[in-house]
C-alpha cells in the first residue's frame, strides 16, 4: 500500500474519499466503497485495485463510463497523483 493515504477529491471540493484496502468497488449500490450519484451509474460500475505499487482503475460497465485526464478507460489504468477522473459523470481528482 502507498505511504500516503490516497483519496479521490470531488471537483466541488471537500476532504475527499480515502482509498483503503486493496480493492475499492465503484458504483451506485449501497455496498460500494465509492458510491456514485445519478442514474448513469450501474450498481457496480468498476473498481480500483492496488497492484504493482499503484491504484489501477477498471471500468466493468462495458459502456465507457470512466475517463482519466479526458481519455476513455478501456483497460486497467494506473493512476498518478493529480489525475482528473470522470466516473460516470462525477468528476474527481486522484491525490496521493
Amino acid at each position: 500500500m502507498p505511504g500516503n493515504q490516497p483519496r479521490l477529491v470531488p471537483a466541488e471540493g471537500g476532504a475527499g474519499v480515502p482509498l483503503t484496502g486493496r480493492l475499492v468497488t465503484i458504483g451506485s449500490a449501497a455496498g460500494c466503497g465509492l458510491r456514485l450519484p445519478g442514474r448513469k451509474a450501474p450498481a457496480l460500475a468498476g473498481h480500483l485495485l492496488f497492484k504493482e505499487g499503484a491504484y489501477q482503475l477498471h471500468d466493468l460497465s462495458g459502456g465507457g463510463l470512466f475517463r482519466v485526464n479526458g481519455e476513455l478507460v478501456r483497460g486497467p489504468r494506473a493512476l498518478a497523483d493529480g489525475d482528473a477522473l470522470d466516473l460516470a459523470g462525477t468528476p474527481y481528482t486522484y491525490m496521493e
